[in-house]
């Protein structure tokens, strides 16, 4: 109780040195720090909403300050607040024009991608949030209405990808590679948390799952410590043999699937499928991704790379 009361105490002192009159630019500035805070942090945000906060930090600024002042609109007076009014307003204005510079490393014909990504993470975040889920019945929560046309676009995405790396329009695009990566895997894994929440894994294809988890976080802490601070590849740390280990890996799981599916020993494909498709699916893209920062001294013909992919089956969806 005594945390909470000072804590209470602690977002009410700037209050107490800003005249109540000018409550309502400063409660409404206070909100808009707030949630650049949250895009800063989650880092889920587009150039629209970076636009759109700007233009409510002008309308604010428009209407209630006169002559480098925060006035009440009528009046000349000048109230109690200024200072902690402006540093407010200030830093909302420096985070804004962060997020943008962080915006500008991603290349124009990258930025649809990577808002398209950050789309389908918000929904499924406010799916997730919202209790949707967690309030139907572990069976009763339709795939195909709430999370299947999310599937699909994430496919979409990923189809755009050629060699692991994302193509626009045919031409490779250098700028906004590691982000829409990132935010593809981040998608990936939401949607297996809330794929968890419709279905389970039938038991007899424990074995899978729990394999697909694992090579999912080895692959995961390997790209980890194979970025450097900056965020781009080292390359001299992923080499063609290292990668090879988690292909084999991964085309041993592959090779259990028939017509798209797993089947259990009693020949039949068990609920579960989803779930396991789209970790396949997951550590396929990281694996891909990984390919394509090897050094092209270390890399596999060409050929060799084309016929793998290309004996990778369709993966089926629906159980």
């Amino acid at each position: 109780m005594a945390d909470c009361l000072a804590l209470l105490s602690h977002l009410q002192e700037p209050f107490n040195h800003v005249n109540e009159n000018l409550y309502s630019p400063y409660v409404k500035l206070c909100r808009v720090r707030a949630t650049l805070y949250s895009f800063q942090k989650t880092g889920m945000f587009t150039l629209d909403d970076v636009t759109r906060i700007q233009k409510t930090l002008h309308v604010i600024e428009n209407t209630f300050v006169v002559d480098g002042k925060f006035q009440v609109p009528g009046s000349n007076e000048v109230l109690a607040g200024q200072a902690v009014i402006f540093a407010t307003m200030n830093a909302c204005y420096k985070i804004a024009h962060r997020l943008l510079i962080a915006l500008e490393t991603i290349e124009g014909e990258m930025l649809p991608v990577y808002e398209s990504l950050v789309t389908y993470k918000r929904e499924m975040m406010a799916m997730k949030q919202g209790g949707e889920i967690e309030q139907k019945s572990r069976w009763s929560l339709d795939t195909a209405t709430d999370l299947v046309p999310i599937q699909k676009e994430l496919l979409e995405i990923e189809a755009l990808k050629k060699d692991g790396k994302f193509m626009v329009n045919g031409a490779f695009v250098v700028k906004g590679q590691r982000e829409a990566h990132q935010w593809l895997n981040r998608c990936y894994r939401l949607f297996n948390s809330l794929l968890a929440c419709t279905e389970t894994v039938d038991p007899s294809l424990s074995y899978v799952h729990q394999n697909l988890l694992t090579l999912r976080r080895s692959l995961m802490e390997f790209r980890r410590i194979s970025i450097d601070t900056d965020g781009t590849f080292e390359t001299n740390k992923i080499t063609a043999s290292d990668l090879m280990h988690w292909r084999l890996r991964l085309s041993s799981i592959y090779g259990l699937l028939i017509d798209g599916k797993f089947y259990n020993s009693k020949n039949q494909a068990p609920a579960g499928q989803s779930i396991l498709a789209a970790l396949l699916h997951q550590c396929n893209d990281i694996l891909q991704e990984l390919f394509a920062h090897v050094d092209e001294d270390d890399a596999f013909e060409d050929n060799e790379e084309e016929a793998y992919y290309e004996g990778l089956p369709v993966l089926s969806f629906r159980n």
